[in-house]
């Protein structure tokens, strides 16, 4: 699924780009560890379009500021490699791991698509569409299951009109020979 990765160049230059936007989970993770990074950064290092931002406490950034931090982890490589480093220090084996080879079987597909976008190593865009994938199934599975849970209590409704009828034709039929019996 995942290519080997043999340098740990954070950037590979236009050749490699997503046809589409990152997927949300992953966003999510990319503007979580820039939220997190910004706090730690003097005034003069955090990049002028997010300076008011990195006042805010880091789930606020996270949460409140996620497009204009995510822009700038998009056009800022210097910002975004920053990013990468410190997440470099927050999870050195798993990155460790990559660059040697091809992550744990069982990482997370989006981390490992998170920790790709920010480092920009060689083959970073196989996954983000991995981690795409996944997700995609997930949504599918989950989708698929509420169906089968909405199947499920339509047929239980069904049954339990089916009942109600058989009961109240019954209760009719008595009636009728009830009345049947009288009129004769």
């Amino acid at each position: 699924m995942y290519g080997k990765v043999r340098s740990a160049t954070i950037d590979t230059g236009p050749e490699e780009r997503l046809d589409r936007p990152l997927p949300e989970a992953v966003r999510q993770h990319v503007v979580e560890a820039a939220a997190e990074l910004l706090g730690s950064l003097s005034p003069d290092e955090v990049p002028a379009p997010l300076r008011r931002i990195a006042k805010f406490e880091p789930r606020k950034r996270a949460r409140r500021a996620a497009m204009p931090i995510a822009a700038q982890l998009e056009m800022d490589e210097a910002f975004r490699n920053r990013v990468a480093e410190s997440v470099r220090a927050a999870q050195p084996d798993l990155i460790t791991a990559i660059e040697t080879g091809g992550p744990p079987a069982a990482a997370d597909p989006v981390l490992l698509a998170a920790i790709a976008y920010l480092m920009r190593f060689p083959g970073w865009t196989t996954y983000v569409e991995a981690a795409r994938g996944e997700l995609e199934r997930s949504a599918a599975a989950a989708e698929e299951a509420a169906t089968a849970r909405e199947i499920a209590a339509l047929r239980e409704q069904l049954a339990a009109a089916k009942s109600a009828r058989a009961e109240e034709i019954d209760k009719l039929r008595t009636e009728l020979r009830d009345a049947r019996a009288e009129v004769a």
